[in-house]
């Protein structure tokens, strides 16, 4: 068997070998951060390669994982280097030798970072490229790490791995020269979605979250990209011809929050109109299934995860009219609008209105799920 460093190199790839036991090493350092982001994505890959005990797995973090993990797993630790500038380059640094040193066949990097540069065989996770196609919602110091990052991990890794086609046809676009493989992985639900909900949740959340009868619903950070400000616009249109409907909105603060929330009180909607902050998973699936619509006309999306919980719960939901978004759903799951023109959310929402809760497809979970996340990129590499 070939090591790492003796494919550096040379054009020979893992899929030329015959299929074999492999070492696969994963950077799970960001497990904690971003609950519906990279920590999620880092869960959902450890419970899928759990469904793959033909292989063993090397779990590097900076801090012992609070996880039962099976006996071909093994979580090792390298501690935070130094928090001072260019201790995170270390870590890299040490976590790559450390697989070098067990003999790593494959590593997934869950994160934008250089070490991609000190292991030949990289799989290099790229959730999306916003900071480049929508850099208006990003902060400038942001944008330049990004570009800066996903520059080095395109031209030193080994695989790339997108979570939609619209990413995948945006990396070619931006880099002509990309010579690495494109996987596009299909993402896993959160494990709320097989949960069922009763008529006892529905009294616990209705009293927790004084829930109407008729609300449209959202959930993600408030910030600018989600487009808030539209939606809520749209939504104050909508409810002077339906009186009746409220809008709950649930989701920490991000950034410019502010202009969200004044707008609430410019337009007199502070009894319409509700924050109800971090709603907990064990509550997310009753505030999904009451809910006349979900509502999700962001203006840029690196997948749309919301969209296809909402498909999973069988609710109607009103997206962005945004190709990432067409990838998971069509018209007859979803009504589209386009997120710049409020006359087209308002509309959106007449029409979503008038939807009807759905029996989910069960194809649909055949391929959302971790099990087959985590099959896709072991065959890609193989």
């Amino acid at each position: 068997m070939l090591s790492a460093a003796e494919y550096r190199g040379t054009s020979l790839f893992l899929s030329d070998q015959v299929k074999y036991r492999m070492k696969i090493a994963i950077d799970v350092s960001h497990i904690n951060r971003d609950g519906a982001g990279i920590g999620y994505v880092i869960k959902g890959l450890i419970e899928g390669f759990k469904s793959m005990p033909e292989h063993d797995y090397l779990l590097y973090s900076r801090e012992p994982l609070n996880l039962e993990l099976p006996a071909n797993f093994r979580n090792l630790v390298i501690p935070h280097v130094s928090r001072l500038q260019g201790g995170g380059f270390r870590w890299y640094s040490l976590m790559t030798e450390d697989m070098r040193a067990k003999s790593a066949d494959l590593y997934i990097s869950t994160t934008l970072n250089v070490s991609s540069l000190y292991f030949a065989n990289t799989m290099q996770i790229v959730y999306d490229l916003t900071p480049l196609t929508n850099p208006e919602y990003y902060r400038w110091q942001d944008r330049l790490r990004f570009r800066i990052m996903l520059g080095i991990a395109a031209r030193s890794s080994r695989w790339l791995a997108t979570i939609s086609q619209t990413s995948a046809k945006a990396l070619k676009r931006k880099f002509k020269w990309l010579k690495a493989p494109v996987i596009v992985m299909p993402l896993g639900l959160n494990a709320w979605v097989s949960e069922k909900s009763n008529a006892e949740d529905y009294e616990r959340i209705k009293a927790k979250y004084d829930l109407p009868e008729k609300y449209f619903f959202s959930i993600s950070t408030i910030q600018p990209r989600k487009n808030y400000v539209g939606m809520i616009k749209a939504f104050a249109e909508f409810e002077q011809k339906h009186p009746g409907y409220k809008y709950y909105i649930a989701g920490g603060k991000g950034w410019y929050y502010e202009e969200v929330f004044a707008l609430v009180k410019k337009l007199n909607l502070e009894d319409k109109v509700k924050f109800i902050g971090y709603a907990p998973e064990t509550d997310v699936p009753t505030l999904f299934d009451n809910a006349v619509a979900i509502l999700y006309v962001s203006h840029a999306e690196g997948y749309g995860l919301i969209v296809g919980e909402a498909m999973a719960r069988g609710v109607p939901v009103l997206a962005a009219d945004l190709p990432v978004l067409r990838e998971i759903a069509d018209e007859s799951v979803a009504v589209f609008a386009k997120p710049k023109k409020t006359a087209d959310i308002v509309a959106g929402m007449e029409e979503v209105s008038k939807r009807k809760h759905y029996t989910p497809n069960p194809e649909f979970f055949k391929v959302h799920n971790w099990a087959n996340t985590a099959a896709t990129l072991v065959k890609a590499a193989q």
